[in-house]
């Protein structure tokens, strides 16, 4: 099995699998992490961690302009839990 840092390099781990006669997810099976958008465009589709990067975005922004008009920080941290996007690689 392999699991990849992107979607990206997952999409490149089937095509570089695939092209060697390897069978995916029958001989490898793929887990990429983001779900930005490429998981769906390959074949077969990706088994993806999806990232919550629009809310992380959004609240880092909200921090980013509090912090700027003078509010106190968070004192604890703030976490953003991925989860499992099950397609056909894995």
């Amino acid at each position: 099995a392999i699991f990849a840092a992107s979607d990206l390099l997952a999409g490149g781990a089937i095509q570089a699998l695939t092209a060697r006669g390897l069978r995916v997810p029958d001989d490898v099976a793929i887990v990429g992490f983001d779900d930005l958008g490429s998981a769906t465009g390959t074949n077969p589709p990706l088994t993806t961690m999806h990232n919550p990067v629009v809310s992380t975005v959004k609240t880092a922004t909200a921090m980013l302009l509090d912090l700027v008009s003078g509010a106190t920080p968070p004192s604890k941290p703030i976490i953003f839990t991925p989860h499992v996007v099950k397609r056909d690689s894995a």
